[in-house]
């Protein structure tokens, strides 16, 4: 593929537009005025018999598919084309499956699907103004130019006589063979330029042969000098009106009255801007005093969960208290209300069991097996903290300085608190 092909806009995406729209074409089921196809046979200019042209109106896919058939069989030395809309700015007469069908098979660059693209129905006048540029693709066996143009044409209605109407042209010109195709999209049926270049292939096939854009100057002067006429009709209606305005003279006191209203509207103006910013300021106040009362409603509620904390730790550290004094009580009952020690009858000594071992094997194993799981789960959320604060770390270092965050006071507090 050619480098420079890349850098056509939108050259990938011709298709999915078409296929995308509902505009342009018109569905596959419906009915449609026939697409015209009229060939020169290759027999008509090697032979000086008046073969007849051939034509074919094709109304759907099936018959387009059998009048084409092999792509490869060209036995033609010019072919026109005619797509046609109901009127102007309609939907053209041809289906997607019908156009993509006569694309592919003439090997029609998608850039062209641009032009069908343009005929709808317009409703603003960026859409009403814009036409294809002339656009040239020459890859050495063969050059493809298309475009449209604007013309004008005579309607006959009494309060709009001309309209502005909208035509396409494609023409590929195949150097080795020394073939040409056109496609020609008319804005009616019949149009001026249809008949005009089907009068072409009939009669003047050698200027054709010998001069393969001699067609496009037959396409454009059949609505060329419409033009004249179009601007003498708006000319005719427009004098008047200038001159009846340059009759009409504006007094003195009259355009003292104008302008005395005037400086009254830019009075009036001026009164509803101080307004509007007076507005916008006591807005602003409002919106500040609810953001501080809702700032202190928050700050009240902080103090009020601070009371309860501090009477919770209260609470916590008279149980402390407590529970340092009671339990080295509660520990000795336990320890001498085991079945270790027992008083002698005879002697009224104390005697101490031999198996006494076993109790402080198991509570200093305990011990040390509480403390350990104390250190793993109070060491686990420090390591996690580490893990967390060294990610940061590393990733903030592929910052710019000027983009890291910086620590607030309280981060910078705890942080001191933590060394």
């Amino acid at each position: 593929m050619d480098p420079l092909e890349n850098l056509t806009t939108n050259s990938g995406l011709y298709w999915a537009r078409l296929e995308n729209s509902s505009r342009c074409c018109e569905a596959d089921t419906a009915s449609i005025e026939p697409v015209r196809i009229v060939d020169i046979p290759v027999t008509r200019l090697q032979s000086n018999e008046n073969i007849p042209l051939r034509r074919q109106e094709c109304v759907n896919l099936k018959i387009l598919d059998e009048y084409l058939g092999d792509p490869n069989d060209i036995d033609y030395t010019s072919r026109l084309i005619s797509i046609c809309q109901n009127d102007s700015w309609s939907r053209l007469q041809i289906t997607k499956s019908m156009l993509r069908k006569l694309v592919e098979h003439h090997g029609i660059d998608a850039d062209f699907l641009e032009v069908p693209l343009s005929f709808f129905y317009r409703t603003t006048d960026e859409e009403q103004s814009f036409s294809v540029p002339w656009t040239v693709k020459d890859d050495g066996h063969s050059i493809q130019s298309f475009y449209t143009f604007r013309y004008a044409e005579f309607k006959g209605l009494v309060n709009e006589p001309w309209v502005i109407r909208q035509a396409g042209v494609y023409h590929k010109y195949d150097v080795q063979d020394n073939t040409s195709l056109y496609v020609l999209l008319n804005a009616v049926p019949n149009s001026a330029a249809y008949r005009r270049v089907l009068e072409c292939f009939s009669s003047h096939q050698a200027q054709m042969k010998s001069s393969p854009l001699w067609l496009h100057c037959v396409i454009h002067a059949s609505y060329f000098m419409n033009w004249r006429d179009y601007i003498d009709e708006y000319e005719k209606r427009l004098l008047p009106i200038v001159s009846a305005k340059e009759r009409t003279c504006v007094t003195k006191t009259v355009h003292q009255k104008i302008s005395s209203r005037l400086a009254n509207v830019k009075r009036s103006c001026r009164t509803f801007m101080r307004t509007g910013i007076f507005l916008q300021q006591r807005s602003n106040c409002t919106a500040v005093l609810l953001a501080d009362t809702l700032a202190f409603r928050n700050q009240g509620v902080a103090q009020e969960q601070n009371g309860s904390m501090v009477i919770l730790t209260r609470s916590a550290v008279f149980i402390t208290v407590i529970t340092l004094i009671y339990l080295p009580w509660t520990l000795v009952t336990g320890i001498f209300g085991m079945e270790f020690f027992e008083m002698d009858q005879v002697t009224k000594s104390l005697m101490t069991s031999p198996q006494i071992w076993i109790y402080f094997v198991t509570a200093v194993g305990a011990t040390v097996l509480t403390m350990a799981l104390y250190y793993v789960m109070a060491g686990f959320p420090k390591i996690r903290r580490e893990k967390e604060t060294a990610e940061t770390s590393e990733q903030s270092s592929h910052v710019p300085t000027s983009l890291q965050r910086g620590y607030t006071d309280i981060e910078k507090n705890l942080k001191g608190v933590q060394k």
